[in-house]
């Protein structure tokens, strides 16, 4: 026990268990706020430019809204993705445009857009998700842009 003290180690292993169980919630309602922005259980069908800057603030309110570089970097790739779906569902219009008006153009029509259509074609899929991180969104996946996509108001 002396050698744990004077190394650190107690510390340690007192401090594990309240950093897992931080990382568990955090991933928990990490999924429960991803099933919400990303319309998985079919309760949020439209999002509104309005409701969708309410729900980036209050998430980001949840989890901290000051977090520096490092604390951001201590969370798990679920949150982040998260962050970018919701900053991606709140972008001005003028954005939501632009990144809408570059994917629909990729496959050549409207909306709505459906995910088979980049999977047929691999460069498709490739050249969609470098426009989406040229964009600054580096933690989402295609089927989040899509989802968004399809469902945002303008």
């Amino acid at each position: 026990e002396r050698n744990l003290k004077n190394s650190g180690g107690l510390n340690d292993i007192i401090s594990f268990a309240p950093m897992a169980l931080r990382r568990n919630i955090i991933e928990r309602i990490t999924y429960e706020l991803l099933n919400i922005a990303l319309n998985q259980d079919g309760m949020t069908p439209d999002i509104n430019h309005a409701g969708a800057q309410v729900f980036c603030r209050d998430t980001r309110a949840l989890f901290g809204t000051d977090m520096t570089r490092e604390e951001e970097s201590n969370l798990p790739p679920s949150a982040m993705r998260l962050f970018d779906v919701i900053n991606f569902m709140s972008c001005s219009h003028k954005l939501f445009r632009e990144i809408k008006m570059a994917i629909c153009g990729l496959v050549h029509h409207r909306e709505p857009l459906r995910m088979h259509s980049f999977t047929e074609d691999g460069t498709l899929q490739d050249e969609a998700y470098l426009m989406i991180r040229a964009k600054g969104y580096s933690w989402m996946c295609l089927e989040d842009v899509v989802s968004v996509l399809n469902r945002r108001k303008e």
